[in-house]
């Protein structure tokens, strides 16, 4: 009987252990798929996220070009997206201008996965796709998400362009009033009126011969002047 009771043991052994191997390795493939979240997953999420956007900027900034501000939607968007690409154990874009609330006028996104934050942003700046995204003197604003899973970093950047304010209605002209025609200078010539005097003849007045006149009064009367 001894020697079957010590073949029970070991058979139970190995059942045990062939459970526990089997156990392991259905806990590794959820940690795989993304279903069972590792504390790696989101240890140094920060810290990967503000090293992708440290090393951008200072990309720009060698090649004369303003710094990047980071965004919150923006970074809402990276890190969800960031996340689905994790779940899936695989890379691909989204569709821009999900999630995205802001004014914008043009978006652009890099995604990948690599072992390490720093392998993965030299991959972008040698992809010449990438590397426009990174360095396009349109792009304003940031947002870059980081996930972990195991080994492998999934990140998602997010560029944007704000749409600029448009300028305040200008009032309407006033329009000037109309200048009254010039006037033209009225020139004003001397008119030379030749009038035709002719010389009047003097007229001869004939003297007046008076002649006195003598009356003889009838005898015996006067005559007084």
């Amino acid at each position: 009987m001894a020697p079957l009771d010590i073949g029970a043991a070991r058979a139970a052994r190995a059942l045990t252990d062939e459970m526990n191997k089997l156990l392991l390795g259905a806990v590794a493939a959820l940690v795989a798929i993304g279903l069972i979240p590792t504390t790696a997953a989101w240890a140094d999420r920060d810290s990967d996220e503000t090293s992708f956007v440290t090393q951008i900027n200072a990309l720009r900034t060698a090649n004369g070009l303003a710094a990047l501000r980071v965004d919150a939607g923006l970074t809402a968007k990276a890190r969800a997206w960031a996340q689905t690409m994790a779940d899936k154990n695989t890379i691909w874009h989204s569709q821009l201008s999900d999630g995205i609330t802001a004014d914008w006028h043009r978006l652009g996104e890099n995604v990948g996965m690599g072992g390490t934050v720093d392998s993965l942003h030299v991959a972008f700046v040698n992809s010449p796709h990438h590397y426009e995204n990174l360095v396009d003197p349109a792009f304003d604003s940031i947002g870059v998400g980081v996930v972990r899973t195991g080994n492998i970093v999934f990140v998602a950047e997010e560029f944007m362009e704000i749409r600029a304010a448009r300028p305040a209605p200008k009032a309407p002209a006033v329009k000037a009033a109309k200048k009254a025609p010039a006037t033209k200078p009225v020139k004003v010539k001397a008119v030379k009126v030749k009038v035709k005097v002719k010389p009047v003849k003097p007229v001869k007045v004939k003297p007046v011969k008076v002649k006195a006149v003598k009356v003889k009064a009838p005898k015996g009367k006067r005559i007084s002047s």
